[in-house]
């Protein structure tokens, strides 16, 4: 039941009254008690007609709680494959967030661990091409590869964070 509902039957008035009362028409008011958040004249009509504080009327937003934030996170780093967005992405929400649990910081140092050793094995691939001649189409294969499992990783431990509010993949150590 939404808050105009509410404090319009505790004044025991209809829909037209409480129209008549703030100047409002009645659909407005219906479109409100549907679900619309006032806002502006509306909100202050109505507020004035029910003998109200705006604060009063306001639709409380619910608080995102520390582990849905991990989870985003955590998917934050799926950014994989553009370079170094899945570590400054995930830390710079971290940071704005303000969240300072061990289980974000693991979320980070498993992925810079992930990016450098995706860089060396890459790394490895482009020079073995020349090394041992093998075909350059496998270093866009070993690419892949390590995406794929990168977005393994992640869902795993987003899965984790959301069952068991743990990462199921994690160092035991931080690298930050």
């Amino acid at each position: 039941m939404s808050k105009l509902v509410h404090f319009r039957t505790q004044k025991n008035l209809t829909q037209e009254e409480l129209s008549e009362l703030s100047g409002l028409s009645v659909r407005t008011i219906q479109r409100i008690e549907a679900g619309n958040s006032p806002k502006g004249h509306t909100l202050k009509a109505l507020c004035k007609a029910l003998e109200l504080k705006e604060e009063d009327f306001i639709e409380d937003k619910p608080e995102v709680s520390n582990e849905s934030k991990l989870v985003y996170i955590n998917y934050a780093s799926l950014l994989f494959f553009i370079p170094f967005l899945n570590i400054v992405i995930p830390f710079y929400l971290l940071k704005y967030y303000q969240i300072s649990s061990k289980i974000g910081k693991q979320i980070i140092t498993i992925q810079i661990i992930w990016t450098v050793i995706s860089l060396l094995v890459i790394a490895f691939t482009i020079f073995s091409v020349g090394w041992f001649n093998i075909s350059r189409d496998w270093t866009l294969r070993v690419g892949l590869i390590f995406a794929i499992v990168n977005v393994f990783i992640v869902l795993s431990n987003s899965i984790g964070l959301t069952k068991k509010g743990k990462l199921l993949l994690s160092p035991n150590f931080s690298l930050i």
